[in-house]
């Protein structure tokens, strides 16, 4: 991590803690900047702030400083209080997965390291968030695709949201070390089910570069990116439904 978004973690922070005070229970940097994907410019930082409760008083507290730090790249942070935290596992497992799997503590208790994902919660999960995903992405191929700064920013925000149900995917089926990076996510993910993603690989460039394609080519790999991601949908489906005979 460089200094200067080292600088940029240290200040938000410390301006957290002054302004929460006493109720600040856990501030917790997740995300890319931890797993070494962050890319300056298109990256936020990414935030958990845990208090000891959350009313509309400690939010008022926060509101400025968010507006202010938001044009610096951090991006507007996960706020919950403990009750929250203990309650939320079983509606967001995919979630704090994705936490748990890349974070730094910053100031207080570490709030992370002894939360259980539940296996079943989160399998409900992903079955549930790739259907949800594949409809957007197929609703942004319909509003979006014509410009190629907004295709690509399909591209990257899609990928994202994906690559978060693949580390579960892997996660579930007990994996020794779930990796962080994307294209490790791929290559585990295509060792693991013996099918090959070649389209996701290449959209997974959109987040880090962008790719100049041809609107034929950009059609193209559209076509197959959304084929690739339709099969694994239909793999999860049929994935769950034997995992409920076997029970």
């Amino acid at each position: 991590m460089d200094e200067k978004l080292q600088g940029l973690i240290t200040a938000f922070s410390g301006e957290v803690a002054e302004k929460s005070g006493e109720a600040l229970v856990s501030l917790v940097l997740y995300g890319s900047a931890v797993s070494g994907e962050y890319v300056s410019g298109r990256s936020d930082l990414n935030f958990l702030i845990v208090l000891e409760s959350v009313d509309a008083d400690e939010l008022s507290i926060l509101q400025k400083p968010f507006k202010r730090w938001q044009k610096k790249g951090v991006g507007i942070p996960l706020i919950l209080d403990r009750a929250d935290l203990e309650g939320s596992l079983d509606s967001f497992p995919m979630e704090f997965l994705q936490m748990k799997s890349a974070y730094q503590l910053i100031r207080g208790e570490d709030v992370l390291s002894d939360l259980v994902i539940e296996p079943e919660h989160l399998r409900l999960q992903c079955e549930r968030e790739i259907k949800g995903k594949l409809i957007q992405l197929r609703r942004g191929y319909l509003e979006f695709y014509e410009k190629p700064g907004d295709r690509d920013r399909l591209f990257r925000e899609s990928i994202k949201a994906f690559l978060v149900i693949m580390r579960s995917i892997l996660w579930l089926q007990e994996m020794e070390s779930v990796p962080t990076k994307g294209e490790k996510v791929i290559a585990a993910l295509e060792n693991s089910l013996a099918r090959n993603f070649p389209c996701c690989r290449k959209v997974l460039e959109f987040r880090t570069a962008r790719p100049k394609l041809a609107d034929s080519e950009a059609h193209s790999l559209f076509s197959g990116y959304l084929s690739e991601i339709t099969d694994l949908a239909k793999w999860i489906d049929q994935w769950t439904e034997e995992l409920e005979r076997g029970k």
